[in-house]
């Protein structure tokens, strides 16, 4: 799930985007839980780079290596890092960059 969210609590903090504000403040984990049938205990949510990167770790471009960073660029720019075991997320769309921070200058609405 791309963010903001909230990943442990399964709640959308997305707007702008117009694609994403009918999510707005949307606890998206009980809106599951209701819909498939499954206790939300049992739903887990993680950044979507976060996800990408630790994908390319186990079996992509990253296989072997124990550290690794990501970067993907749409309607947001994600930058994950993985170190040992696990991806999370860096946050770096909000380091500053020319006059705005990153997430302004190459990302798209």
């Amino acid at each position: 799930m791309p963010g903001p969210f909230d990943y442990a609590n399964g709640i959308s903090y997305i707007k702008v985007l117009t694609k994403y504000d009918s999510l707005y403040e949307a606890n998206i984990k009980l809106l599951l839980e209701r819909k498939l049938g499954v206790d939300a205990d049992t739903i887990k949510f993680k950044n979507d780079a976060v996800c990408f990167l630790q994908g390319e770790v186990l079996g992509g471009a990253a296989k072997g290596y124990s550290c690794a960073i990501g970067l993907t660029i749409g309607t947001g720019s994600g930058t994950p890092r993985y170190c040992h075991s696990e991806s999370e997320d860096a946050e770096l769309w909000q380091m500053p960059f020319r006059e705005a921070i990153v997430e302004e200058f190459i990302s798209t609405r």
